[in-house]
């Protein structure tokens, strides 16, 4: 479930145009704690640069939970999509089946080991 901020952050994010700022490797190393400040306070990621290419992307914890989440969901939506001419019972079935598959293997696996 998301928290009422972090609810609050995406929302925000969605309202106001993003500025992203970029800075290069050798820079952020020097000034790492200045920039985490910054995408702390303002909300607003860093790119971070090397030889001129996006290396790495700070981000606030707002935002991190919100990538999370999105993802998340678009993993949910391919499944629907992929069960969406299957009645309930047929997917509730699939699952079934599938989760005895990893536990028989999981089983077997740690008799395997002793």
């Amino acid at each position: 479930m998301m928290h009422a901020a972090s609810l609050s952050c995406c929302l925000e994010m969605r309202r106001r145009p993003m500025v992203v700022r970029t800075i290069s490797v050798l820079e952020a190393g020097a000034r790492f704690g200045e920039l985490a400040g910054s995408v702390h306070d303002t909300k607003e990621p860093i790119i971070v640069e090397q030889n001129g290419k996006p290396y790495a992307v700070l981000v606030s914890p707002e935002q991190y939970e919100h990538l999370r989440l999105a993802k998340a969901w678009q993993a949910i939506e391919r499944i629907r999509e992929r069960n969406a001419d299957k009645t309930e019972e047929d997917v509730l079935a699939d699952v079934t089946a599938e989760v005895e598959a990893v536990r028989q293997a999981t089983y077997e696996r740690q008799h395997r080991a002793s």
